[in-house]
């Protein structure tokens, strides 16, 4: 993974709720 300003930084824990969790609960319809 290519380093990103700490804006754009997310942990690890809180990725299941940013894209990948939004696309998954948006094909999940």
């Amino acid at each position: 993974m290519h380093e990103v300003p700490g804006e754009a930084k997310v942990p690890d824990a809180a990725m299941p709720f940013t894209i990948h969790g939004f696309a998954s609960l948006l094909s999940d319809d």
